[in-house]
């Protein structure tokens, strides 16, 4: 008779585990389909340098056509400069922290122009 409760009891948990393991995929790669999902397009600009877009489902979020955060409105000089900034503020908008970019934070990324 035990071994027949304690059987019940494993299915039981097994089945619960599943659940939960299920669940929780489920949500993980929910978040990160496409209803979720940022894109990136570097932008040339007319009067010279780097801009970016954050688009959500085709629409745009974000356009930043200059190095935020510095003080002054200059472009980035290289779009390997306006993607490493993109990348940061996408993942931020992917980790639910906003968008914002510091000083400290464009420094970190080592940019091809000095401010």
């Amino acid at each position: 008779m035990k071994i027949v409760k304690t059987k019940k009891g494993l299915a039981f948990t097994l089945v619960l585990l599943t659940m939960v393991v299920g669940m929780f995929c489920w949500w993980k790669f929910s978040k990160n389909g496409p209803d979720h999902y940022y894109t990136i397009e570097v932008v040339e600009l007319h009067e010279g340098g780097f801009g970016y877009k954050i688009l959500h489902q085709d629409e745009m979020l974000i356009y930043q056509p200059f190095v935020p955060a510095v003080g002054h409105n200059k472009p980035f000089v290289s779009k390997e400069d306006a993607i490493k900034v993109a990348q940061l503020v996408r993942n931020k908008l992917e980790s639910g922290y906003g968008f914002s970019v510091s000083a400290k934070e464009i420094q970190e990324l080592n940019l091809s122009v000095s401010y």
